[in-house]
């Protein structure tokens, strides 16, 4: 599984920067899901301060540049264990794995890393199409 993880970083790095028109789910769909479901944890902020998305909060992570980012490497103090483990194994957001992720993060975690723990997110997105349209909601977001 290590192997596996960190070759598919290794082609994810390679292949380039993210643009939204690589990910198939729909961004504007995604930004309604995002602005009724994700918002209460999470917010999309660019290094220079400018609120994209949500409403700055001190419960989750800022999302900026999670999509074909490395898990857990936004600054925020308190991953849980599981996504400390995704990072220490460079598991990137590509589509594949956010969506996964969206739609079950403790299961998919606990498969892609096999660190025991909850994701801290209490709660996945409600289907799969609300997973593929926020994570190209994310990924629009990047400014690539």
């Amino acid at each position: 599984m290590k192997f596996r993880l960190a070759l598919s970083a290794l082609v994810f790095a390679l292949a380039g920067p993210v643009h939204a028109d690589d990910w198939t789910g729909d961004a504007d769909l995604g930004a309604t899901v995002f602005n009724t479901q994700c918002q209460t944890c999470h917010y999309v902020q660019t290094e220079d301060g400018t609120l994209l998305a949500g409403r700055v909060s001190p419960i989750g992570p800022n999302l900026f540049g999670s999509a074909g980012g490395v898990a857990g490497s936004s600054d925020f103090a308190r991953y849980s264990t599981p996504i400390q483990a995704a990072n220490t194994a460079g598991l990137v957001w590509d589509e594949a794995n956010l969506v996964a992720f969206l739609d079950s993060p403790t299961g998919f975690l606990t498969e892609a890393t096999g660190a025991a723990g909850r994701s801290g997110m209490p709660m996945g997105a409600r289907t799969e199409a609300d997973a593929l349209n926020v994570a190209a909601y994310l990924a629009s977001l990047t400014g690539e």
